[in-house]
């Protein structure tokens, strides 16, 4: 449908923000319900697209591709969930994405690690928000080493006042914290939207890039980069480890290509 309206004037903008926060259990095809629909799906669409995309860029001289990541990816940067900054790199340090997040059930998952099992709601949403967050560094590579005119850019939103949990808690639970949130760490969800838009639309923006609230703060714990306005992200040293791993993120791509012929 998107390339029926789009036509040969390709797609400008693809912009990856589809996601749930929380799943229970796995899709019908037996694939981890959040990292399906929060990550493996938008590869799907990207590698359906993508063509489209490179033709709006030759005609146009530039087409986006925009991932949406969360603090939430902090959980695979951190050892024992942010509360020491990779303080020892070789002892107790959680630098990898397991290669079962991507795999179909029934998944074993490494001992360190079993925190971010099925069903847990920080471990499964931060995993697929850091896979964006590798993502988005693998094809900028990419598109740099072909000379593309495609850019690919990253977002997030900080600490955005938004019903994201309400399904899961309730309204009720959620406005009250919403309400402590928002006077004290959080933004509205209109400002929340601001990093993406500048990726959508912004200009200067070139590819390679990452908007955040405040980016020029680095996220060295949950209080940073929370709100304000959006700034280029400087990344951290824990940052720059997860985006080390684009050569799982390329094994993934050659998992993704078998599904796609089995469908």
């Amino acid at each position: 449908k998107v390339l029926a309206i789009v036509g040969e004037g390709g797609l400008d903008v693809l912009c990856l923000n589809a996601g749930i926060n929380f799943g229970k259990g796995d899709t019908k095809d037996g694939y981890e319900m959040v990292m399906q629909v929060n990550h493996m799906s938008h590869m799907l669409l990207l590698s359906l697209l993508y063509p489209s995309l490179e033709a709006a860029s030759t005609q146009r001289e530039e087409a986006r591709v925009v991932f949406h990541t969360s603090m939430a990816r902090m959980v695979v940067g951190m050892p024992k969930l942010m509360k020491e900054i990779m303080k020892d790199k070789t002892e107790g340090a959680t630098k990898t994405i397991p290669s079962c997040a991507f795999a179909k059930a029934p998944r074993e998952w490494p001992e360190e690690v079993k925190m971010f099992a099925k069903d847990d709601v920080v471990g499964t949403y931060g995993l697929s928000k850091a896979c964006n967050f590798v993502c988005w560094a693998a094809l900028h590579e990419k598109l740099l080493a072909k000379g593309s005119k495609v850019k690919s850019l990253i977002a997030h939103p900080g600490t955005a006042a938004t019903d994201i949990f309400a399904k899961r808690f309730g309204k009720t639970f959620m406005t009250c914290i919403g309400n402590c949130m928002v006077r004290k760490s959080a933004h509205s969800d209109a400002d929340g939207a601001c990093p993406l838009l500048t990726c959508i639309a912004g200009s200067g923006v070139t590819s390679g890039e990452f908007y955040a609230p405040k980016g020029s703060d680095q996220m060295l714990g949950y209080e940073s980069q929370t709100k304000g306005p959006p700034e280029k992200v400087v990344l951290a040293d824990w940052e720059k480890e997860i985006m080390k791993q684009i050569k799982q993120m390329k094994d993934e791509k050659k998992r993704m290509d078998e599904w796609e012929k089995e469908m």
